[in-house]
This record gives structure tokens, sequence and C-alpha cells, in this order.
């Protein structure tokens, strides 16, 4: 009997399902995607209200990093060695200390400003994760860090702020050297809308 597929059930949305997907793409994990189109009678069934939420066999996982690292730990995805572990983690952390901003700045009135405000904080906050590049990426592989702060470059330079690299250098080299992975790839042929506005 063939194994059943994972199940991700969440929005085609640029929010908290691309560091997902990009696990799911880049670890050559085959999956079912529920696109939460019976929402919010979906809600009761979810372990805490919310969405995302991934069905594997008997596992239902809530929280989006929980689900990535989850689908990481499968597709070793974690590191092999203490050190990669470490900086992948400190960089998951990194990336969601900068989602929670522009988070926060989504819902904040007037939103320009405080969207304004919370890039002019993320991009210095960038500026000294770059310095933490080994080479071309952070781990010297393409870990679940690597994975999360290519998440947060590609919401921003996609819907918030087409010009972030100009100060990033280093980080638009990683940024493409990420891009350019067979895996990835796929993720970014995955048709989704944009999340955050600036307006």
């Amino acid at each position: 009997m063939a194994a059943t597929k994972p199940v991700l059930t969440y929005w085609p949305l640029r929010a908290r399902c691309p560091l997902i997907l990009l696990v799911l793409h880049k670890g050559g994990i085959a999956y079912d995607w529920d696109k939460a189109s019976e929402w919010p009678a979906q809600k009761e069934k979810c372990p805490f209200g919310q969405l995302p939420t991934l069905a594997d066999g008997d596992i239902l996982l809530g929280q989006s990093l929980a689900i990535a690292r989850y689908l990481a730990r499968k597709a070793h995805l974690l590191g092999e060695t203490d050190r990669e572990f470490a900086v992948s983690e400190m960089m998951v952390q990194q990336y969601d200390d900068f989602y929670n901003q522009l988070a926060k700045a989504q819902y904040t009135q007037p939103r320009s400003e405080a969207m304004k405000n919370a890039l002019t904080n993320v991009t210095k906050g960038l500026q000294v994760t770059e310095k933490h590049l080994t080479g071309a990426t952070f781990t010297g592989k393409i870990l679940l860090g690597d994975l999360a702060i290519f998440t947060i470059l590609d919401i921003i330079v996609k819907d918030l702020k087409p010009d972030i690299f100009d100060s990033l250098p280093k980080l638009k080299a990683f940024y493409d050297h990420v891009a350019a992975d067979e895996g990835v790839k796929g993720y970014l042929a995955v048709p989704l809308s944009p999340y955050f506005k600036t307006e």
C-alpha cells in the first residue's frame, strides 16, 4: 500500500506557508495542498484553531515553524553537525523576528507608516544578519535556516521593497544562489498571492 502524502492546509499566500513549501520542494517531499477552501468550517479541526496545519498519517500539526522543522527533519535539512544545526536554528529565529515585525505592521494604522518603520528596522537587522554568511550560505549548505532567510527576503523583494538588495549585496548573492537550487526553483514556480501590503 502506497504511503499517503502529507497534506498542507493554508491559503496560497506569501505569509506563513512559503517556508513550509520551500522545505517540501527542497526536500523532495511529495505533498497535497488543501488551500483552505472550506475555512472557517475547518477551524475546529485545527490544533490551535488557526492555519497552517499539516496532516501526515496520524500526526496533525499546527504552528508554521513546528511544521517546517518537522518536514526539515524528514528531509535531512536540519544539519549533520552541531554547528550546522546551531547556525540553522539561529537563522530560523532571525526569520521569525523579521516576520513578526512585518506582521505587526500589517495590522497597525496607518499601515504605510508602520510598514515603512518595520522595513527600516528589518533592513538594519538584515545588514547584521548578512555578516554571518560563510561563503554562499549561512550553514555551508542549504538548510532550514538558509531557507528561512530566503523566505523573508522573497516576501520583501516581491511584495514590500523591491530595492531591498541595494544595501545588501551579499544577501543578494545569497538569494540568487538559493534561488538557483533545483528544489527551490520548484517552490518559485508555485503561484502565491501577496499577503503583506505597504498601504
